[in-house]
């Protein structure tokens, strides 16, 4: 199903669905035969929905869509209702509003032969909607599902806003009319003191007893007219008029905000006291200044001050305990000062010599791949493995034509140099504990400068290959 709207020069609206067109597929085969706009401003379509090919089974339909061409899924089943009469064709050929927020459908239906169809559906809010139900009146609200009993109907009173005209009423087609009448404007109130029996259209000028006035006296206040049709104003007397007040005058007529009661700030004119405020005998005293810290959980808490002169000094402050062998001396829970006592050691969890209970570090961690001596002397470049055993490479039975290569400094944070016995093309390959090779390069010369920058700290494998013959050795690369 294909919906667009387009604007008065033929445009397609594209804030209207999607790009200026709404298409909606239901089923297989759907069509739309009429759109109605509902005065609630949504869109209903009717038509016709169902499987492809012809004497296949379709039904009617009515869909829901908001102003701008979006499906509003809370109607029907997810924006649509479909009803079928029979196992061939249902068409709704068109559609119409019924009283009381109701849809109309009408079409056919194929079922022995074609014959009319037509069905009827509710519409509308979940919640009444009160207003005039009845199509008969001169106020008839289709959105309404609850009468009100505000219906107008002809010969109803109104005011057809003439000031010429009375016994304004509805006619036969609900126009608002009245009778044409010689006009004397006037107070037609009897019991106003500017009452015209004469009047016969009431101007609104009608004086009566309480109306406001003015007395011209700038000393009284409240001016109306009184029961002998007088201005009379209530003399201006200015003071507090609250009884419970310190300073009540019950002569005053007009509050001028002067009210003291007890606990208001004052002035008690003692520079040793604060919080001065009336108390419950109206008369203003204030708190002796006592200085000190204000704070309960201070170390140096004074419940006697009421005036916090800064020094208050809390658990977690830096203090002295005065002992040489602590640091990082503080005030405990409890207020005592304790300190941390120095252990010196290896502070690495990844050296060999890791010790957790160290604090400070003396620079004595030793890591693998750090060189040591296992003792032996059969054995070249010992250095401590994974596990920190100090561990060389056996030199007894080399060949003449093997070779050496040295790499330093080892541990590394970025540039390794790596140094071999000769100088003729070989490979050299990075190699991580798991086996996998990171880097490979060749290289000729006696010297081999290596970019470790990008690998992570950890312990590496450095393998050199000449033809058949080749060397590996661990490197530890430290950021």
């Amino acid at each position: 199903m294909l919906q667009a709207r387009n604007t008065t020069d033929g445009g397609l609206v594209t804030t209207f669905g999607t790009a200026g067109s709404s298409i909606v597929d239901v089923v297989q085969a759907d069509t739309y035969y009429e759109l109605l706009i509902h005065p609630d401003g949504s869109l209903l379509a009717c038509g016709t929905t169902g499987t492809a090919g012809i004497g296949a089974a379709r039904d009617f339909i009515v869909s829901k869509y908001n102003a701008n061409g979006i499906v509003e899924t809370a109607f029907g089943t997810n924006g649509h209702t479909i009803t079928s009469f029979a196992t061939a064709w249902d068409d709704a050929y068109g559609m119409a509003l019924y009283p009381g927020n109701k849809i109309v459908l009408a079409g056919f239906s194929a079922q022995t032969n074609t014959q009319h169809a037509i069905a009827r559906y509710a519409y509308g809010p979940a919640t009444p909607v009160l207003g005039c139900t009845d199509p008969l009146s001169c106020n008839y609200n289709c959105l309404a599902t609850v009468n009100d009993g505000s219906c107008l109907y002809p010969n109803t009173a109104c005011n057809d806003g003439n000031p010429m005209t009375i016994n304004d009423s509805t006619d036969a087609n609900c126009n608002c009319i009245g009778q044409a009448v010689t006009i004397i404007p006037g107070c037609m109130n009897p019991l106003a003191c500017n009452y015209n029996p004469q009047a016969t259209v009431d101007n609104g000028t009608c004086i009566l007893p309480g109306t406001p006035c003015n007395d011209n006296n700038p000393n009284t206040m409240n001016d109306s007219i009184d029961a002998n049709c007088n201005c009379v104003g209530t003399l201006i007397v200015p003071g507090c008029m609250n009884p419970a007040s310190c300073n009540y005058n019950p002569l005053a007529t007009v509050d001028d905000g002067s009210c003291l009661f007890p606990g208001a700030l004052c002035d008690d004119g003692n520079p040793n006291t604060i919080n001065d405020s009336i108390n419950p005998d109206c008369i203003c005293i204030g708190n002796i200044i006592v200085y000190g810290c204000t704070d309960p959980l201070s170390c140096t808490y004074n419940p006697l001050a009421n005036v916090d002169n800064n020094t208050c000094i809390f658990p977690d402050s830096p203090c002295d305990d005065n002992n040489p062998d602590t640091f990082n001396d503080i005030l405990d829970s409890l207020c005592n000062c304790v300190g941390t006592l120095y252990v010196s050691g290896c502070m690495d969890p990844n050296a060999c010599n890791y010790n957790p209970l160290a604090n400070i570090d003396d620079n004595s961690c030793v890591f693998p791949g750090s060189p040591c001596d296992d003792g032996n002397a059969l054995t070249i470049n010992d250095s401590l493995d994974v596990n920190c055993n100090c561990v060389g490479i056996d030199v007894t039975g080399l060949n003449e034509g093997q070779f050496e290569f040295e790499l330093h400094p080892n541990p590394t944070m970025d540039v390794l140099t790596l140094e071999t016995s000769f100088a003729e093309q070989k490979t050299i390959y990075i190699i991580d504990l798991q086996g996998k090779v990171l880097r490979e390069m060749t290289a000729q010369g006696h010297t081999q400068t290596i970019d470790c920058s990008a690998l992570a700290s950890g312990t590496y494998l450095v393998k050199v290959r000449v033809d058949d013959s080749e060397k590996m050795k661990k490197l530890l690369i430290q950021h």
